[in-house]
C-alpha cells in the first residue's frame, strides 16, 4: 500500500489513507523516544508523527464499547486489551460504515478519546513541550471529512489510522515521504502494530534501567519493584525480530548520534546520512533542545541510591545480560 510520495493537501483523504507508516519508533516512556524522533526527523526525507495516541485511544474505545455493549462495568477484559491474534484479525478485516449504529458508537468513542488526549495540554502545562501542541494537531485533522467518508463508504479502520497520522505530520510541518510514528504507550502494542502493518519496521529504544527509573521516579513516586515491573513489561511487549526490529541504546544515541543514525538508516533501507547542523526540537523545544547533549543523562543517577541500583540490577538481570552486560560488574 505504500507510495513514494506523501499527499500534502487536505482534500486527498484516499491518498493519505492508503499510505501506511513505514516504521514505528517504540520505547517505554522515559527511554528517549522524543530525542530519537527529533534526531531522525532531522533528515528531510523522514517524517515522524509524535505522540499521536492513534492506536492506544482506539484500544481504549474498543474496551469501552465492549463494556457498554454488555452492560458491564466491573473490569471486563476485552481481547483488544492484549490485541491477540483473534482481535488483530478482526481489526484487519473491519470495514467501518455509519449505516451501522455499532460503528457510529465505536468511532464516536474513539474520536472523543483523541480529542481528550490532545486537548488536555490546553489546560495542563507540560514542561516538555509548548502548550497547545495537541490543539494544533486536532486542527490538522478534518473529522468532518472522516465522518462524510464513513457515511458514504465502507472504510477499513487502518485507513482511518493512516489518515490521522498523515494529518498530524502535515500540521507539524514535516515534508518527508518516509513515514514514521512515535507514541511511547504504543510500546505495549508492538505485536499488534506488527500484525496490522506487515511491512513496517520497528526502531526499539531502550535505556539503562537505573537511569530510566531515576528519570521516571521524578514524576511517579512508587517502589523500585514496581518501576522494574513496568520497565520489564514494556520490554517484553516490544518486537524482537532482527528482520523487522532494531534495538538502539539511549546511551549510544547520546554518545554518538551520527553512528546510530547511520545504523538506523541502513536498517530502514535508506541511504546512510550524518546529522546536519542543529536539531529542530519540533513539539518539544523545552525538552529535547537543539543538540544531543552527552551529559543529559547523568543527573538521573542522583535519584537512585547505591542500594537501589543493586536491587534494580538484580530484578532486571536478564535485561542487563542482553543489552548492558558491561554494567553488570560495575
Amino acid at each position: 500500500m505504500n507510495s513514494d510520495t506523501r499527499p500534502d493537501n487536505d482534500d486527498s483523504f484516499a491518498a493519505a489513507a492508503a499510505k501506511d507508516p513505514d516504521f514505528f519508533v517504540v520505547g517505554p516512556p522515559r527511554t528517549g523516544t522524543s530525542l530519537l524522533t527529533v534526531v531522525l526527523n532531522a533528515r528531510p526525507d523522514i517524517a515522524i508523527a509524535q505522540d499521536t495516541s492513534v492506536f492506544s485511544e482506539f484500544k481504549n474505545a474498543a474496551v469501552t464499547f465492549e463494556h457498554i455493549q454488555q452492560n458491564k462495568y466491573d473490569g471486563l477484559v476485552h481481547p483488544l486489551i492484549s490485541f491477540n491474534q483473534q482481535s488483530t484479525a478482526m481489526i484487519k478485516s473491519l470495514r467501518l460504515n455509519f449505516s451501522s449504529e455499532r460503528h457510529m458508537l465505536l468511532m464516536g468513542l474513539y474520536f472523543s478519546g483523541l480529542l481528550k488526549f490532545h486537548a488536555r495540554d490546553t489546560f495542563v502545562d507540560d514542561p516538555r513541550k509548548d502548550r497547545g501542541t495537541g490543539i494544533r494537531y486536532l486542527q490538522g485533522i478534518d473529522f468532518t471529512k472522516i465522518y462524510e467518508r464513513l457515511a458514504r463508504d465502507e472504510v477499513p479502520v487502518r485507513e482511518i489510522f493512516n489518515y490521522i497520522i498523515h494529518r498530524i505530520i502535515t500540521k507539524a510541518g514535516l515534508k518527508g515521504s518516509f513515514i514514521g510514528e512515535k507514541t511511547p504507550s504504543h510500546a505495549l502494542l508492538s505485536i499488534f502494530l506488527a500484525d496490522i502493518y506487515e511491512n513496517a519496521k520497528f526502531i526499539n529504544i531502550i535505556r539503562n534501567p537505573i537511569t530510566f527509573i531515576g528519570s521516571r521516579r521524578q514524576r511517579l513516586d512508587t517502589t523500585i519493584e514496581r518501576h522494574c515491573y513496568y520497565y520489564n513489561y514494556n520490554i517484553e511487549q516490544m518486537l524482537d525480530n532482527p528482520e523487522r526490529a532494531i534495538f538502539v541504546r539511549y546511551e549510544d544515541l547520546l554518545s554518538d548520534a551520527d553512528k546510530q543514525c547511520r545504523r538506523i538508516h541502513k536498517f530502514l533501507g535508506l541511504r546512510e546520512a550524518e546529522l546536519d547542523g542543529s536539531l529542530d526540537a519540533g513539539v518539544y523545544p523545552k525538552y529535547v533542545g537543539s543538540k544531543v547533549d552527552p551529559d543529559r543523562d547523568r543527573k538521573n543517577l542522583e535519584f537512585t541510591s547505591e542500594q537501589e541500583r543493586e536491587e534494580i540490577k538484580s530484578r532486571l538481570a536478564h535485561i542487563y545480560e542482553k543489552f548492558y552486560p558491561e554494567l553488570l560488574s560495575g
